[in-house]
Protein backbone atom coordinates (compact mmCIF):
# COMPACT_ATOMS: atom_id res chain seq x y z
CA UNK A 1 0.00 0.00 0.00
CA UNK A 2 2.66 2.83 1.30
CA UNK A 3 4.91 1.55 -2.06
CA UNK A 4 1.72 2.07 -4.44
CA UNK A 5 1.03 5.41 -2.33
CA UNK A 6 4.87 6.44 -3.29
CA UNK A 7 4.76 5.74 -6.93
CA UNK A 8 1.08 7.44 -6.93
CA UNK A 9 2.76 10.44 -5.14
CA UNK A 10 5.68 10.83 -8.11
CA UNK A 11 3.44 10.05 -10.60
CA UNK A 12 1.84 13.05 -9.81
CA UNK A 13 4.92 14.98 -9.30
CA UNK A 14 5.70 14.84 -12.71
CA UNK A 15 2.62 15.52 -14.09
CA UNK A 16 2.80 18.64 -12.59
CA UNK A 17 6.03 19.18 -13.33
CA UNK A 18 5.38 18.26 -17.32
CA UNK A 19 1.78 20.98 -16.67
CA UNK A 20 4.41 23.55 -15.61
CA UNK A 21 6.88 23.18 -17.97
CA UNK A 22 4.42 23.38 -21.15
CA UNK A 23 3.24 26.48 -19.29
CA UNK A 24 6.12 28.23 -19.50
CA UNK A 25 6.96 26.85 -22.93
CA UNK A 26 3.89 27.66 -24.48
CA UNK A 27 4.53 31.58 -23.49
CA UNK A 28 7.99 31.35 -24.79
CA UNK A 29 6.44 29.96 -28.42
CA UNK A 30 4.16 32.61 -28.94
CA UNK A 31 6.68 35.25 -28.23
CA UNK A 32 8.96 33.44 -30.82
CA UNK A 33 6.41 32.59 -32.99
CA UNK A 34 4.75 36.58 -33.45
CA UNK A 35 7.85 38.03 -33.46
CA UNK A 36 9.12 35.52 -36.57
CA UNK A 37 5.38 36.26 -37.88
CA UNK A 38 5.39 31.99 -38.29
CA UNK A 39 2.71 30.64 -37.05
CA UNK A 40 3.61 27.70 -37.86
CA UNK A 41 6.09 27.05 -35.06
CA UNK A 42 2.61 27.17 -32.90
CA UNK A 43 1.05 24.27 -34.66
CA UNK A 44 4.14 22.31 -34.35
CA UNK A 45 3.61 22.93 -30.24
CA UNK A 46 0.29 22.31 -30.29
CA UNK A 47 1.35 18.73 -31.67
CA UNK A 48 3.76 18.58 -28.96
CA UNK A 49 1.08 19.86 -26.19
CA UNK A 50 -1.72 17.04 -27.44
CA UNK A 51 1.54 14.16 -26.88
CA UNK A 52 2.35 15.36 -23.56
CA UNK A 53 -1.99 15.54 -22.72
CA UNK A 54 -2.04 11.61 -23.87
CA UNK A 55 1.06 10.83 -22.11
CA UNK A 56 -0.41 12.62 -18.56
CA UNK A 57 -3.85 10.47 -19.61
CA UNK A 58 -2.10 6.88 -19.50
CA UNK A 59 -0.16 7.52 -16.34
CA UNK A 60 -3.72 8.26 -14.72
CA UNK A 61 -5.21 5.75 -15.82
CA UNK A 62 -1.85 3.26 -15.11
CA UNK A 63 -1.71 4.81 -11.20
CA UNK A 64 -5.49 5.24 -10.77
CA UNK A 65 -4.81 8.70 -10.31
CA UNK A 66 -7.39 11.25 -10.40
CA UNK A 67 -8.09 15.11 -10.30
CA UNK A 68 -8.88 15.06 -7.16
CA UNK A 69 -5.07 13.91 -6.57
CA UNK A 70 -3.59 16.43 -8.26
CA UNK A 71 -5.33 18.74 -6.10
CA UNK A 72 -4.11 17.47 -2.82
Amino acid sequence: MAEALKIQSLAIAQIQNLSFALSGISGQIAAIAAQERNWSIIDDFEEVTKEAVSLNQRIFDENGITKEDLNE
